[in-house]
């Protein structure tokens, strides 16, 4: 029960950086091969307890020559750094979560149960731990700062989101205080602590996003995909001869984007497949690409794309625009496809070595 509702906690802070409570009973495990599933758990529990060592041993960071000397954490509240490069430590024992008898059943029983019955919300929580860690390291790189009282305002908001949500499920009957026993078996202010660096670390990365995008540069692009070539030259020709693209993109796309005229904004380097980024960077804005066939799902798509905009990097210090991208993430919160994107295009500076169950 625990267990499933702290998964279901990472996984929303991967998505949107909340943490809206649960208190559903998790659906009653079958009777049926429940002993085989068992069994097959108990014999590969020593094979997957090396899966989250193997990720943090992976996590190693280059230098940016570039960044300065800037020391992000004065009087702001920054994460404090970490380096398990030889692996994790040995001498910190597990967390124990429970007994039952003279048998212990500690973090590591968690982690290994989760992976083998939550497998896609193991990966979820994985990949934001990654994540995490990767923007903590940029962050540091980068000189990008959370001041303490912002992230104070910002944990008082989340727990009256939270117990609002209570409120409304429940109608008062459970209180944010029980939720938090009942669900990590914390105190009120144990939990605010765990609160505290959920949100943290979400507003750290979402101002690191931002602020790559102002050092890296970005483009704004429509996309187009059909099933057949001489379609898309024949939709290439018409836009080329001045036809409306994103007219065109309603009209013929197979893609979702279609729906908003095929427009994908703020496209970073790293973000379309290797032929793709290799003709985009070269349009100039409003240029349309040449066809370019995609595998996709055991099918050929053909491709046109047109860039709308381009925004050239300015390396300007985090400070000189803090006040901007504070004002622009009121206005315009990071997605969770920013974050996919960015986490993907941060692994080239920070090579990722993930374990295998």
């Amino acid at each position: 029960m625990a267990a499933a509702r702290a998964l279901a906690i990472l996984a929303c802070a991967v998505a949107a950086g909340c943490t809206t409570p649960s208190h559903e009973e998790p659906p009653a495990r079958r009777e049926s091969g429940a002993s085989d599933a068992v069994a097959r758990a108990e014999r590969d529990l020593e094979r997957l307890r090396s899966a989250d060592a193997g990720a943090r041993d992976g996590l190693t960071a280059r230098d940016d020559a570039t960044a300065g000397s800037t020391d992000p954490s004065a009087g702001s509240d920054v994460a404090p750094a970490r380096s398990d490069a030889a692996g994790p430590d040995a001498s910190r024992a597990p967390r124990v979560l429970a007994t039952v008898g003279e048998r212990v059943v500690d973090a590591n029983d968690l982690a290994d149960a989760a992976l083998y019955f939550f497998r896609e919300s193991y990966y979820e929580s994985l990949a934001y731990l990654i994540g995490r860690e990767i923007a903590r390291a940029e962050a540091a790189r980068l000189g990008v700062r959370v001041e303490r009282d912002e992230v104070e305002r910002a944990v008082e908001r989340e727990l009256d989101q939270q117990r609002n949500e209570l409120r409304v499920q429940f109608g008062g009957e459970i209180t944010l205080e029980q939720f938090a026993e009942d669900n990590f078996g914390e105190d009120p202010e144990s939990y605010r602590e765990r609160v505290h660096a959920i949100v943290r670390d979400k507003m750290l990365r979402d101002r690191v996003i931002r602020y790559s995008l102002v050092r890296d540069g970005s483009i704004d692009v429509r996309e187009l995909a059909v099933e057949e070539r001489a379609l898309a030259e024949e939709i290439r020709a018409a836009a080329i001869e001045g036809a409306e693209f994103a007219t065109l993109v309603e009209k013929h796309s197979v893609l979702a984007t279609r729906r908003d005229g095929g427009r994908i904004a703020r496209v970073r380097a790293g973000f379309f497949p290797s032929p793709i980024e290799a003709a985009v960077s070269e349009l100039e804005v409003g240029e349309v690409s040449p066809v370019l066939e995609v595998e996709r799902d055991g099918r050929s798509l053909y491709h046109l794309y047109r860039v709308i905009r381009r925004v050239p990097g300015d390396r300007v210090p985090f400070g000189a625009v803090r006040d901007s991208i504070l004002a622009e993430l009121d206005d315009s919160p990071v997605t969770s496809l920013e974050v996919l994107q960015w986490n993907r295009s941060r692994e080239r500076l920070y090579p990722v070595r993930r374990g295998r169950p």
